[in-house]
């Protein structure tokens, strides 16, 4: 379908477009000068209302756009006659960047952007790394050692990797500043390092209560608490939590309190954090992993019977992978998210849906 553009008021040369090819100069007044003759089947229908018209079209209720003009990708000029005219310019005289809505894709891009991951050696910390790092981030990796995936990132000069303990109460201020010494900025914290201990409520000890809670809870309050100061300094940031569905549900057929307990509190920190710090630019969720293949459910898939019903008890009867939650990651972390905050993004397979 060809679209035909006139100004009423000035009554200057229309030009011929096809919808697609639509762009946007500096002469006629779009809401109200504008006249668009659309051509079906021979017959001209006159489309008054060129707002909502073009609304659905470009999405131009999302921008400033107070001038507009029309011209066909390599289509002719045409006078008011309708007869060709040869001094139709090159579509690029027409292009204004700043005024071209975004590709849908580039809201989940990353440029300029400087994260910091905890955990960063491994499982779905590590596959959060190698997507950040696609999507155009500079990438600060921890964890309490070195892996030689981690070498194999560290070779990019936009990837480098600082040694820390999550539990040490030191440790946050030495990521975050390594952080900005060697970045010059922190735009996105995921607390990533966590570890897991089952066993029965009544035999769970105060140093395996204590080893659960510094790792899963303290240490992200933490992290969090040293990350969030130069987001404010800079005009915002995103914090993104990593739960778990243990948060939400008592699992089966390990027995872990105390491991439930740490992912229930990360998840309502986050929801609280929030509410903080929304007005002030800093977007902060929580992502909820189901059952994920990684070193630390490891131990659980093999053993025949927790395999079992794990797997019965996931509707979509599989694993996740750590490449599946890093695309979440990637999700909440991104412009995409723009107006996402206090969230918990469950990824289960649909294990929590019974």
């Amino acid at each position: 379908m060809l679209f035909d553009i006139d100004d009423r008021d000035t009554g200057e040369t229309r030009y011929t477009a096809t919808r697609c090819d639509l762009v946007f100069g500096a002469n006629a007044q779009l809401r109200h000068t504008a006249e668009v003759y659309a051509a079906d089947d021979g017959h001209a229908r006159l489309v008054k209302d060129v707002v909502a018209a073009w609304h659905k079209v470009m999405m131009l209720d999302r921008y400033d756009v107070p001038q507009a003009r029309a011209q066909a990708m390599g289509g002719a000029r045409r006078d008011r006659s309708g007869a060709a005219v040869s001094s139709a310019r090159p579509l690029a005289d027409y292009r204004d960047s700043r005024r071209r809505p975004p590709m849908t894709l580039d809201q989940f891009r990353l440029d300029g952007k400087v994260a910091l991951i905890t955990g960063g050696s491994r499982g779905i910390g590590l596959a959060i790394a190698r997507v950040f790092g696609r999507a155009g981030a500079k990438c600060m990796l921890s964890a309490r050692t070195r892996t030689p995936a981690v070498d194999e990132l560290c070779e990019s000069d936009d990837v480098d990797w600082v040694q820390g303990d999550v539990t040490g109460t030191d440790t946050p201020e030495q990521l975050v500043q390594a952080t900005l010494e060697r970045f010059g900025r922190l735009d996105i914290l995921v607390n990533n390092a966590g570890i897991a201990d089952h066993g029965d409520f009544h035999e769970f000890d105060d140093a395996r209560l204590g080893a659960i809670m510094d790792t899963n809870l303290m240490a992200p309050f933490r992290i969090a608490r040293a990350a969030v100061k130069p987001m404010l300094a800079q005009g915002g940031g995103v914090v993104l939590n990593i739960g778990s569905i243990s948060a939400l549900v008592s699992n089966r057929p390990q027995l872990q309190v105390a491991y439930n307990a740490s992912k229930a509190a990360v998840h309502q920190m986050t929801r609280v954090m929030a509410f903080e710090y929304g007005g002030r630019g800093i977007r902060v969720n929580a992502l909820a992993p189901g059952y994920v293949l990684s070193d630390m459910t490891r131990g659980g898939i093999e053993n025949e019977e927790w395999d079992r019903i794990w797997t019965e008890n996931t509707p979509m009867g599989r694993y996740g992978t750590p490449e599946e939650m890093a695309d979440c990651a990637l999700f909440l972390c991104s412009p995409a998210a723009s107006y996402v905050t206090g969230s918990v993004l469950v990824a289960d397979g649909g294990y929590t849906t019974h």
